[in-house]
């Protein structure tokens, strides 16, 4: 009878342990700030977003087309397919 118990804790343990957190791998974040500026990224005016990333709570600022700059609002989620996590 003491079998069950030990095997459920043995159970138990092996799950419990064996479980870790998924590293959080994520290129989007919340737009923080919009400007615009003279000379960004070789263009003439420059878009910029600065965006807190969702897993590292960084903040960078990105050069985006004026499409992207014009449909963005701030506290909207933004991702960046040609970066990697910041």
């Amino acid at each position: 009878m003491k079998i069950k118990p030990t095997f459920f804790l043995a159970i138990t343990f092996a799950l419990l342990f064996s479980c870790s957190e998924d590293e959080c791998t994520s290129s989007c974040g919340e737009i923080t700030e919009k400007a615009l500026y003279d000379y960004l990224c070789a263009s003439t005016p420059g878009y910029a977003l600065k965006i807190r990333n969702e897993c590292t709570d960084s903040i960078k600022t990105f050069c985006v087309s004026e499409s992207m700059f014009s449909n963005a609002s701030i506290g909207d989620v933004e991702c960046i397919e040609d970066e990697p996590t910041w």
